[in-house]
């Protein structure tokens, strides 16, 4: 960063691309997420590669960096989807929350009810390999992932964590 502006060095601290984003992601899958202030104050976020070639513009409210070749990206009316390395929605925008994807999932959360969301899991072709019934989901990690459950009758809350079945693998009390 040099008088307010992002720019990338190599390893050897060389300067790559200018100083020229007011944001500025972390390379992943190739890409970064870089944004640009316009005019009327809106950030305009794109995708640049290694270079800083634009790779693409996104057309969504907001984006996020690339986990697994797929990006999050949700739309004005906040809902979220995914975007392939060409900026191709190839998960529709049908989810409240989305994690990044880790180890081939994502975890995604839609509406069930007037006031109630729930989380479950989705592939890379957005099918659900664990459907919408977790209370909380986080991203797979070594196999596992920590989910919650409320207990409506209790009002408490129990942590797990479960494998890629959905099959719990242990049991943590808080």
């Amino acid at each position: 960063m040099r008088n307010g502006k992002y720019g990338y060095v190599d390893s050897k601290g060389s300067l790559v691309i200018p100083e020229q984003f007011d944001r500025a992601a972390d390379f992943t899958s190739g890409l970064a997420l870089v944004s640009q202030r316009q005019k009327d104050g809106h950030l305009k976020q794109t995708f640049i590669d290694k270079i800083g070639k634009l790779v693409f513009t996104s057309t969504y409210a907001k984006a996020y960096s690339f986990s697994e070749g797929l990006a999050e990206v949700q739309t004005t009316g906040g809902m979220r989807g995914y975007i392939d390395r060409d900026g191709v929605l190839v998960i529709d925008t049908k989810y409240e929350r989305t994690t990044e994807f880790s180890e081939g999932l994502a975890a995604v959360c839609v509406q069930v009810g007037k006031d109630s969301y729930k989380w479950g899991y989705i592939d890379r072709e957005g099918q659900y390999t664990i459907r919408p019934t977790l209370d909380f989901a986080s991203p797979f990690e070594n196999g596992l992932a920590r989910i919650d459950v409320d207990n409506v009758f209790t009002s408490s809350r129990r942590r797990y964590y479960i494998d890629k079945n959905g099959a719990t693998v242990q049991i943590l009390h808080r």
